[in-house]
């Protein structure tokens, strides 16, 4: 039996309810999602995460994988997707203002000065964007509240704010891409 065979008799009998075939199989596939998590995250304690997600995601969803043979890309989309999602609750838990202001070098003053300069940016931006974008994502982004929170503060469907929060940070991008001279011109006119 090759390793494609192998792969699939493990999942077939994992669909039967085999408990110990499921062990074989986190023995056999967590390194590669830990590999896999740790180039993604380069974090070690992230790596771990999200493998520890991605397998309790395989154990709940394993029966209703239709086909065994598609079961290794389907493996690294649940990575790939808990690496993301780890990786914007990890970003989404600092203010904007304090990633653009990490320190790099406080000696040099170029740098602590373009700092300033993207920190405004972002603030000018932040008040370019429509009212109820802004509104959810200083919420979501300053404030680290949950869309289910915000929803209720809004008084709106949590999926009204995944979609502000969308199209937002999208209206948030296109207006950081600006030059600083269309910034400045927008938000005097705001």
């Amino acid at each position: 039996m090759n390793e494609e065979q192998t792969l699939q008799a493990l999942i077939e009998r994992i669909q039967t309810g085999d408990k110990t075939a499921l062990e074989e199989l986190s023995k056999i596939w967590y390194p590669n999602v830990y590999r896999y998590a740790l180039r993604f995250t380069g974090k070690v304690e992230m790596a771990k995460e999200v493998s520890q997600f991605t397998f309790i995601s395989i154990t709940k969803n394993i029966k209703g994988l239709r086909e065994p043979s598609s079961f290794t890309p389907w493996v690294f989309r649940i990575a790939a997707n808990e690496c993301r999602n780890l990786l914007r609750k990890q970003k989404f838990h600092e203010p904007l203002e304090v990633i653009y202001s990490q320190k790099t070098n406080d000696k040099d003053p170029l740098e602590i000065l373009e700092r300033k300069e993207a920190i405004d940016r972002v603030k000018k931006a932040l008040l370019i964007i429509p009212e109820e974008q802004r509104e959810v994502i200083i919420l979501k982004e300053y404030e680290g509240l949950k869309f289910r929170e915000i929803a209720k503060i809004l008084e709106t469907s949590e999926n009204t704010v995944k979609s502000r929060m969308y199209y937002g940070l999208n209206a948030l991008k296109k207006t950081l891409m600006l030059s600083r001279a269309q910034i400045d011109t927008h938000y005097e006119t705001h």
